[in-house]
């Protein structure tokens, strides 16, 4: 009789020892004593070195897990130590890494929230000095008469969703729509940048800059639920380009009178 299955039908013998059950379903190749009993516990033993097997392969997979994170850590840590120590790092390979996964981006809401720069030309003297990089609190690093300056900019942060009519005006870019139809209309309230934008389009004033250092589809800023990373992230890459020697005007979450709302964050965390 089959051990496995019972059958007690008539057996083909393979050797002295061994037989077939002949049941198709079955197949099982066995001794011709082997019990039942006998056949259960070699199951078990099988069982069991198969799990002793995935678990010694999931402690395996683990460790190797727990040695790339911090690996990972690691080079992360040492990252964030170049970018703190040169601004052309900060701007380059750290922007890079905060743009793929650095910066967290939360699934569970919109991710429509951008991040854009503007060139400016040199302010008249009412706006000349309204500038949120350099501050009381961020001191100047160059005059404009110095070979490091690089210039003016003004650093914005939009959510706007636009209607079908709004997107085909300005190609489904709502960086594009901010520009052409707020600030240069004198909607928004960045005078600065509807007087004096380097010039009135935004493909020559601002989507070198924007594609170079700017954010696009990042978590939608949702301030009643704390979910305020984007304005930090608008604060952060104005830090960014005030180390690289331009002056900057837009962004406020770092500004003293708003630490209530958002804390202290530049120069800690993500945000070095």
């Amino acid at each position: 009789m089959c051990p496995k299955c019972g059958t007690p039908a008539q057996v083909t013998f393979f050797n002295s020892e061994k037989v077939k059950c002949p049941r198709n379903e079955c197949g099982y190749v066995f001794h011709h004593e082997e019990t039942k009993t006998e056949y259960q516990r070699k199951q078990m033993k099988k069982e069991v070195a198969k799990w002793d097997e995935e678990q010694t392969a999931k402690k395996a997979k683990k460790k190797l897990m727990e040695s790339k994170q911090k690996l990972m850590e690691t080079k992360i840590a040492a990252l964030k130590l170049e970018a703190k120590a040169n601004p052309e790092i900060r701007a380059s390979r750290y922007l890079n890494y905060m743009r793929n996964g650095g910066f967290p981006i939360r699934g569970d809401i919109g991710n429509g929230a951008h991040i854009y720069i503007i060139e400016l030309e040199e302010p008249a003297e009412k706006y000349l000095n309204k500038h949120t990089f350099p501050n009381e609190e961020y001191l100047q690093i160059v005059e404009k008469e110095d070979d490091g300056f690089k210039g003016y900019v003004y650093v914005g942060h939009t959510q706007r969703k636009l209607t079908d009519v709004q997107s085909e005006k300005v190609g489904g870019d709502p960086v594009v729509f901010r520009f052409k139809y707020k600030h240069k209309k004198g909607i928004q309230s960045a005078k600065v940048v509807e007087f004096h934008s380097k010039t009135d389009d935004f493909e020559t004033c601002g989507r070198e800059m924007t594609d170079r250092f700017g954010f696009r589809n990042v978590s939608i800023v949702k301030p009643k639920f704390g979910e305020l990373e984007s304005e930090k992230l608008e604060s952060w890459v104005g830090y960014m380009l005030y180390k690289l020697g331009y002056w900057v005007w837009g962004p406020r979450a770092h500004l003293p009178e708003e630490r209530e709302k958002y804390g202290e964050f530049l120069g800690e965390g993500i945000y070095i």
